[in-house]
């Protein structure tokens, strides 16, 4: 049995992020404890390279990641995909056995662990004023997906460190030729930030989010 888990935005974790540095890793992925079928559910066993002697600890909860190459060209960006959450119930010094708490996703081998750092569950901050000379560039949505649609998850360039914060409501705009008014096309909430980077979660589309468009915190 696995111990309870705060209640949390579960975008705040199953979001994609900008990888920044070096991955982080306590463990990895072997194998199922007992195979049972294609995908990994909530409930299932896992054996996982590492242990305490990588900082695993029984009973705490980690995110079970892995990395993607937004193009083919190396110097893209490098984004996070994260496939669920587990909790370890034993450790060893370089084994342990995890269970999953929820997949948002495919767990596979060689997913990595790392840290959990959930954001509660909250509303949105009130409607602020958009703030279009300082827009945040849309850099790639999750891995395999196409940038604009309801409940899709983007990450931007703006963190931390440009004062963004979790539940920072965001315009999706068009910028037109001439310097005419920018055009919206769906409106976004800040879900997870790290320095610099955020993930936003798309609420509203009213045209179809394209390559080029931008992202205007409200202030």
């Amino acid at each position: 049995m696995t111990a309870p888990v705060t209640e949390h935005d579960r975008d705040s974790i199953c979001g994609p992020a900008k990888l920044a540095g070096k991955p982080e890793s306590f463990g990895s992925v072997r194998s199922r404890v007992v195979s049972a079928g294609a995908l990994y559910a909530g409930g299932d066993e896992l054996s996982i390279d590492g242990g305490t002697l990588s900082g695993l600890e029984a009973g705490r909860n980690y995110t079970v990641r892995r990395t993607f190459r937004i193009e083919w060209d190396p110097r893209t960006e490098t984004g996070e995909h994260t496939a669920g959450v587990v909790q370890i119930v034993s450790a060893a010094e370089r084994t342990a056995v995890a269970v999953v708490v929820y997949a948002c996703d495919e767990i596979v081998p060689g997913d990595r662990l790392a840290s959990f750092k959930p954001e509660p569950l909250r509303s949105p901050v009130i409607t602020g004023t958009p703030d279009y000379r300082d827009a945040a560039k849309i850099l790639f949505p999750d891995r395999g997906q196409l940038l604009g649609a309801p409940r899709r998850l983007l990450v931007i360039d703006r963190g931390t460190s440009d004062g963004v914060r979790v539940g920072q409501r965001v315009t999706v705009f068009r910028r037109q030729p001439g310097g005419r008014d920018p055009v919206t096309v769906g409106v976004a909430v800040v879900v997870a930030v790290r320095f610099d980077s955020a993930t936003i979660r798309v609420e509203r589309v009213i045209d179809g989010v394209a390559e080029g468009d931008r992202a205007a915190l409200h202030r």
